[in-house]
């Protein structure tokens, strides 16, 4: 044991969930002795008896399906040895409980075959035809084995109980010191609010992540959301925080992760899990839709699953949902699969892809990686092939010039700006290993003024964040601006010299110059 989460970690928790699925128990479950008992040492002791069918919380539907749940139960097994090592991998998890759930859905095509041949017809009443029996104090509408009854325009609450008019609100007179005191408390406020949101956006990683596919969202609007992040809004709940409901002004709705204290361990697995979440795409991962840096730990926002947790359905004795051995295979399949994905993409993502090739430039281009443009994970889902043959993700370079959100291909820039990005690469992988100047002599005269200004800027950026100095001996306005030094070369009595420049001198230098190129 050595503390440290590894891939086989995320296997043996695979195999307490494949327990769950089977047996409808929690990890820690109360029987009805009172005692508390480990599931997993109450899996392997009813496996060692031959009395896996006795802990289900469900019946086998045939043979085949109860050889099914014996081969499940394998995997599970092997999932949870104790010795890391003599775990199988996600893939190879993946792979056997896809074969599984292929050969159930084959058996089970069959039987519905069967069935609609010896079926009845169903049948339907018109419950609205007999308002004395189906009671409806608004529109009654029919439905498939039931009705819907809404209330008028106008009206709230519940059409089959009575529906209600709408209730009159009230307006509050203020005096009018109270009311400038209040605008004062509240510009001081916004002063204060402001500086603890600049802060908290530095301390959080903002120049980095404003790079990554994410929306930024602000505090307030994800406040409102949740309506104050109201308990009644509150999806789950664990060591790491909270996850509540929202919906946002467009009317989407999502799931907002909020983490407790300001651990900073924690801090630092958010930061991780942000990157690579936000390139993740693949419709078994709950997708990341953007975050929120003005908080003291930041607020992950995630694409709202309407149908609910797999912890809720497992230990819900309500839900329908896991009422087929078709469906609990079929779950444990997609999740060992989306498992599978997220540890080759930690594996063989673009970050290691870079490490390989540029290794020799940089000891550590891992952590510049954050400054490039993000590779975008093509996922063609079910049309795997075409016309030409068959289909495989891509990987796309793409690059913004302005820093306004829009972004080109690689494959579009011209000459010029490619020379950029290629010494934009050079500076972030300078940034991995610092030098005590950096000096940019050329920028191609050709590219417009706008790029040439965020280069200076790039520039300058990484210079800060280095503690090092910013050299030039190009004398251009966007150069000139953020550099610490300017060098210029005179020539006397044919001896040339190098001496250091202000900045006051070079622009005048550069002011005669353009207006003798004008004469």
């Amino acid at each position: 044991m050595t503390g440290n989460l590894t891939e086989k970690s995320d296997v043996y928790s695979f195999g307490v969930v494949v327990v769950e699925l089977l047996t409808g128990e929690k990890p820690n479950s109360n029987p009805k002795s009172g005692n508390k008992r480990n599931i997993i040492l109450y899996f392997n002791s009813a496996l060692e008896n031959n009395d896996l069918f006795g802990i289900l919380d469900f019946q086998a539907a045939d043979e085949a399906e109860m050889d099914e749940i014996e081969a499940v139960a394998d995997v599970a097994k092997r999932c949870l040895n104790s010795i890391g090592v003599n775990r199988p991998s996600m893939k190879e998890v993946s792979e056997e409980l896809a074969k599984l759930k292929a050969l159930n859905q084959k058996s089970w095509a069959q039987s519905s075959q069967s069935i609609r041949n010896n079926a009845s017809p169903p049948t339907n009443i018109d419950e609205c035809k007999d308002p004395k029996k189906y009671t409806c104090h608004g529109k009654c509408d029919n439905t498939i084995g039931d009705y819907e009854c809404k209330c008028s325009l106008g009206m709230h609450g519940d059409g089959r109980v009575g529906c209600q008019g709408f209730a009159i609100t009230t307006i509050i007179e203020v005096i009018g010191a109270i009311v400038s005191l209040v605008i004062i408390c509240l510009l001081l406020f916004m002063i204060l609010s402001k500086r603890r949101k600049d802060k908290n956006l530095r301390e959080n990683g903002g120049t980095v992540l404003k790079n990554q596919r994410v929306r930024i969202f602000c505090e307030a609007e994800l406040t409102k959301a949740t309506d104050n992040y109201d308990d009644d809004k509150k999806l789950g709940e664990g060591g790491f925080g909270s996850v509540y409901k929202g919906v946002l002004s467009d009317n989407t709705v999502v799931a907002v992760k909020k983490s407790k204290g300001v651990d900073k361990a924690q801090m630092n697995e958010d930061f991780q899990e942000i990157c690579i979440v936000s390139q993740v795409n693949h419709k078994n991962v709950v997708k990341l839709l953007g975050l929120c840096l003005e908080t003291k730990v930041p607020l992950l926002v995630y694409e709202f699953i309407s149908n609910g947790t797999l912890f809720k359905h497992i230990h819900d004795k309500r839900s329908q949902v896991l009422a087929s051995w078709s469906n609990r295979l079929r779950i444990a399949s997609e999740a060992a699969l989306a498992l599978d994905y997220l540890h080759s993409l930690a594996n063989h993502g673009p970050s290691k892809i870079a490490q390989n090739h540029l290794g020799q430039v940089s000891g550590d281009y891992h952590n510049c990686s954050s400054l490039l443009p993000p590779l975008t994970h093509c996922d063609r889902g079910d049309d795997e092939y075409d016309d030409d043959g068959p289909r495989e993700a891509d990987l796309e370079g793409r690059v913004s010039f302005t820093g306004q959100g829009e972004t080109q291909s690689m494959k579009q820039l011209s000459g010029g700006q490619k020379t950029v990005v290629a010494l934009t690469l050079i500076f972030a992988i300078q940034r991995c290993d610092p030098a005590p100047f950096y000096l940019f002599d050329e920028i191609d005269a050709a590219l417009d003024p706008q790029y040439r200004t965020a280069v200076g800027n790039m520039i300058r950026r990484l210079a800060d964040m280095a503690n090092t100095q910013f050299i030039t001996t190009t004398f251009r306005p966007e150069l000139v601006k953020v550099a610490d030094k300017l060098y210029g070369v005179t020539h006397k009595n044919r001896v040339s010299r190098v001496n250091v420049v202000s900045k006051e001198d070079a622009l005048d230098f550069m002011e005669h110059d353009q207006s003798h190129n004008v004469e």
